[in-house]
């Protein structure tokens, strides 16, 4: 959120800066970005044991920024992990991100 709302740019070199370039290069949208951002629930921890949704939870290698996405598989009752090259930005190039989505949903 706050980098769709910045106004200025961030230091070069920051998660910010590289962010900010993701979202300029991809033509993103910062205002739709941030109204979609600002739509997000916060589920505390105590509450993730009773979604019992099938959910896919999938990291870059690399991706450290948010949590242990690992740890967040393990904490929900009916979650599946795999970890794909790439981190937070740009796991999501990788063609491995396809190949586990698909493995996945051909277990249903």
């Amino acid at each position: 959120l706050e980098v769709a709302e910045a106004t200025t740019p961030f230091a070069p070199g920051t998660a910010q800066a590289f962010a900010q370039a993701f979202m300029r290069q991809g033509g993103i949208d910062s205002v739709a970005a941030a109204h979609l951002l600002r739509s997000q629930v916060v589920t505390s921890a105590e509450d993730l044991p009773s979604l019992d949704t099938p959910t896919l939870v999938i990291a870059g290698a690399d991706d450290n920024d948010n949590g242990s996405a690992e740890a967040l598989s393990q904490a929900l009752p009916n979650a599946s992990w795999a970890r794909i090259p790439g981190n937070h930005m740009t796991a999501v190039t990788k063609p491995e991100l396809g190949t586990a989505i698909a493995g996945w949903l051909g277990h249903f």
